[in-house]
């Protein structure tokens, strides 16, 4: 198809030189056209041509696929014709900001591992099981006086990466905030991964990143100790005894499970892709 400009420069696409390629979710394209003149004189003046209405400009959409705009235009003299330019256009779906992943679809899976200190009364109590009976979990005494002490607990942090062709729901993400997995997640038992909530960025106009972000503690499934408080708030202690039948200091009468993530659901249902079809 070709484009007579008012200064009666033609510019005409070479269809046969579209070019599509995706390596890893990167999506890339090329147009070329050629600019030349009918005139007498034969020349195609460079001035004003790059801001010619028919040449595509940085930023405008990919005829055929919305998500990729131009990012880079080029010219080169033509040898066989004297003052006609081939214009080489390349487009990306990063948007010009170079390197974004773009395709549409599951993207990216990341895992990082760290260690968080919680309060402990006990040691040796093995994992908690659900229901939890409400009584005393057993185990030996860690604390001093009804002091905690520190506990390492390694957690495992899940982001996933997805792009969708629309505007992210966080109405309907905010609705598992907080909730654990109902079933296996990511190779995860129930209850050991916990929903933390979603980020979101706008990669082109048609396509948005969004990362979801979980927690893992496949140790305790989020389950806390909690010592037996009286009606002042003070732990309630009870005497160690030694062999002698002497007491050897205090530690916490009771301590219970509890649960901040009571809730379970289909986490699965987060995504439009599924990162494990």
């Amino acid at each position: 198809m070709g484009f007579v400009t008012p200064n009666l420069i033609t510019i005409d696409e070479l269809h046969t030189s579209r070019t599509y390629s995706d390596e890893n979710g990167q999506i890339s394209a090329s147009r070329s056209f050629v600019a030349y003149t009918t005139e007498s004189d034969g020349a195609v003046g460079l001035s004003g041509l790059l801001r010619n209405p028919s040449v595509p400009k940085a930023g405008d959409k990919h005829p055929e696929i919305a998500s990729l705009t131009v990012v880079g235009v080029s010219l080169s003299p033509m040898d066989e014709s004297r003052g006609a330019y081939t214009i080489d256009v390349s487009y990306s779906g990063s948007g010009g900001e170079g390197g974004s992943y773009v395709g549409v679809g599951f993207m990216d899976d990341n895992v990082s591992m760290s260690v968080q200190y919680i309060d402990v009364w006990r040691v040796d109590t093995g994992a908690p099981e659900e229901p939890y009976a409400g009584g005393d979990i057993g185990g030996g005494c860690a604390d001093s006086g009804g002091n905690p002490v520190s506990f390492p607990l390694p957690l495992l942090e899940l982001k996933y990466t997805e792009h969708i062709t629309h505007a992210p729901n966080f109405a309907a993400y905010s609705q598992f905030v907080a909730k654990r997995n109902l079933g296996l997640f990511a190779g995860a038992a129930y209850g050991t991964v916990v929903y933390m909530g979603a980020s979101s960025k706008r990669l082109t106009p048609d396509v948005w990143s969004v990362t979801h972000s979980f927690m893992c503690d496949s140790m305790f499934k989020h389950a806390r100790q909690r010592a037996k408080t009286d009606i002042d708030g003070q732990i309630v202690q009870n005497d160690l005894p030694d062999g002698s039948g002497d007491g050897e200091g205090t530690c916490a009468e009771m301590v219970m499970w509890v649960q901040p993530f009571p809730d379970r659901v289909n986490l699965y249902s987060l995504f439009e892709f599924n990162p494990y079809p």
